[in-house]
């Protein structure tokens, strides 16, 4: 069982350009913008959770979206 906090983040695919404005809005808004990039929040902290289990179910989800 996994006494560390898991989160699923989705990273977007941005161009140069955009990628730049992002960080730069997130760097003068969001106090945690050094500590992970522009990204989606998918599953927000669980804990309590066997990390294999959380890892194996987020990936059986992942490849049935594709």
């Amino acid at each position: 069982m996994s006494t560390k906090p898991l989160y699923t983040l989705a990273y977007p695919v941005l161009s140069p350009e955009v990628s730049q404005f992002v960080e730069s809005f997130r760097r003068a808004h969001d106090p945690n913008a050094t500590v992970v990039a522009a990204h989606f929040t998918m599953v927000f902290r669980q804990v309590g959770i066997d990390e294999a289990v959380y890892l194996d179910h987020v990936g059986s989800v992942c490849a049935a979206a594709q």
